[in-house]
């Protein structure tokens, strides 16, 4: 399998270990389903909160924060195994994965790691915190 075949490979595994899946909401907040992110080729080793907003076009003054994948997977990996498929599959697959919070009670989560052929893979969510 080649590198380019290796990168689509990753991406159909990531749509389907997000199916079904919801992000679920901080007491009784909405949950959001993951969706998969289109690749995109840098040639950098991890993407700055700069980078992140200018690639989804969003506006440079919105707050990013930037938290562990561990924080965000929380105790989910260990309660489910959709989840564990997914965290797993996220740590297995991508190197310098990380993990960008944008916004503020609705917020959008990123999160991007590197593929094998250096472009930038991942998945997306809402979560949303009043």
């Amino acid at each position: 399998m080649g590198k380019k075949d290796k990168a689509a490979d990753i991406c159909a595994q990531l749509q389907d270990a997000v199916k079904g899946i919801r992000y679920p909401g901080a007491g009784g907040e909405r949950s959001y389903p993951l969706a998969v992110l289109k690749p995109w080729k840098r040639s950098m080793l991890a993407i700055s909160k700069a980078e992140l907003l200018r690639h989804f076009g969003l506006a440079s003054g919105v707050l990013v924060e930037e938290v562990s994948v561990e924080y965000f997977f929380g105790d989910l990996p260990n309660k489910r195994s959709d989840w564990k498929t997914l965290y797993d599959l996220l740590l297995m697959e991508l190197s310098n994965t990380q993990v960008f919070r944008v916004g503020e009670t609705i917020i959008r989560v990123y999160i991007i790691g590197r593929g094998p052929t250096d472009e930038w893979l991942g998945i997306r969510t809402k979560v949303v915190e009043t």
